[in-house]
């Protein structure tokens, strides 16, 4: 079992998130914790209200979205009992028991997964803290649940830890725009190493999707604004872009810069991996044979306009990580040549091949969640909205 916590600033946007796969038909509503009834008796504003409630406790806390996915190896279909009783086993586990919390199946991957949507703010108006949850309590928690329930033993794999989701390329018109590009984007950017923006658009052109910064000059420039649109087969924009501030986890310009600074440094030893691969095809005697070596190692090879200038990517998939070959420091013919690519200087995309999909209850006591519902559990004068709270002044030494 795979466990990965986000930790967010909008209960809205992660609830959303799953409500939207619910009304798609892609998950189920398995379990509702806290709630004061059953999952299908709830409408979406009345789970809304119920964190809600809790948030405006403490207004001060800007970090207050929890959104948890539990990921099983494929193969492993676990009963609808079972999912229920392990996702609140691992929350109490992790100190989120007395937390309201929703549990949604979903149905759209090649996993077995659940998203787990709660808040850390509790009751009281304290918030649980979140500084090293997935070091201190996720992880004790899910090699504990491992041997509980008898799941696939993540460290014990020989591929990926993490279990990505299945994604296809997004068509114009077969999907809504927005929950398509929110997608891919969300899962492109936290689970590939890329080092700039040239980089992420020529993972996110495999999935016919672009990040555009807007042109120099324009006002999309000058805010440091991003927005993501859907690419056709000749790399042309076609309906409405989507703003990078409206995607769930907020994946704007200022966010990913700081990733690709970070992936600098985290990714050069895949990195390298793909540098060693570019020498291997430089080696190669034949285009057949450097294609195959590709082909084999899970890479495929982009052409791509970067800075004005012919540019190949090289995407290795296996372990999510992508370079410029012009960035690195090698020749951009020469490889091309190896390959047999057109160096007409084309922004359209030759495939060498496919991407692989890497293998890679609590029993509540109702009286006393019913007293906290219907009753004002603050003694008198001990909690207060943030904002009738004040500062004492100081009183200056005389």
């Amino acid at each position: 079992m795979v466990a990965k916590i986000s930790c967010g600033r909008s209960i809205k946007s992660a609830l959303h998130y799953n409500e939207s796969k619910l009304a798609e038909g892609k998950a189920t509503l398995i379990l509702s914790s806290r709630f004061g009834c059953d999952a299908d008796d709830l409408a979406v504003w009345q789970k809304l209200a119920r964190f809600d409630s809790l948030i405006k406790r403490n207004k001060k806390v800007k970090t207050n979205t929890v959104h948890i996915s539990l990921n099983f190896a494929p193969g492993e279909q676990l009963v609808l009992g079972t999912l229920q009783y392990l996702a609140a086993d691992y929350m109490q586990r992790i100190g989120f028991a007395d937390q309201p919390f929703l549990v949604y199946q979903h149905h759209d991957a090649g996993h077995p997964h659940i998203h787990i949507v709660t808040t850390n703010i509790r009751t009281d108006g304290k918030a649980i803290s979140l500084h090293n949850i997935g070091r201190e309590k996720s992880e004790p928690a899910r090699k504990a649940l491992e041997q509980i329930y008898g799941l696939v033993v993540a460290e014990g794999r020989r591929q990926r830890v993490d279990l990505p989701a299945v994604m296809t390329p997004v068509t114009y018109g077969k999907a809504e725009t927005k929950a398509a590009i929110s997608n891919i984007v969300r899962e492109i950017t936290s689970t590939f190493r890329y080092a700039s923006l040239e980089e992420l658009n020529a993972v996110l052109r495999y999935y016919n999707v672009i990040a555009d910064p807007g042109l120099p000059g324009s006002r999309c420039w000058s805010h440091r604004g991003l927005t993501f649109s859907i690419v056709d087969s000749e790399g042309g924009k076609v309906g409405i872009p989507i703003a990078a501030s409206s995607i769930y986890g907020r994946p704007v310009l200022a966010a990913l810069e700081k990733k690709m600074d970070a992936n600098r440094v985290l990714g050069m030893q895949k990195r390298r991996r793909l540098r060693q691969a570019v020498e291997k095809v430089l080696a190669s005697g034949s285009p057949g044979a450097a294609r195959r070596f590709l082909e084999r190692a899970s890479i495929t090879c982009h052409q791509a306009v970067s800075g004005g200038s012919p540019d190949l990517f090289l995407i290795d998939h296996l372990n999510r990580t992508v370079i410029s070959v012009r960035g690195e420091g090698f020749r951009v013919p020469e490889i091309a040549h190896a390959l047999r690519l057109d160096a007409d200087g084309s922004t359209a995309i030759t495939l060498l091949a496919q991407a692989p999909v890497a293998a890679d209850f609590l029993f509540i006591d109702s009286a006393k969640l019913l007293h906290e519902l219907t009753t004002d559990t603050h003694p008198q004068g001990e909690y207060l909205p943030s904002e009738l709270l004040k500062r004492k002044k100081r009183r200056r030494k005389q």
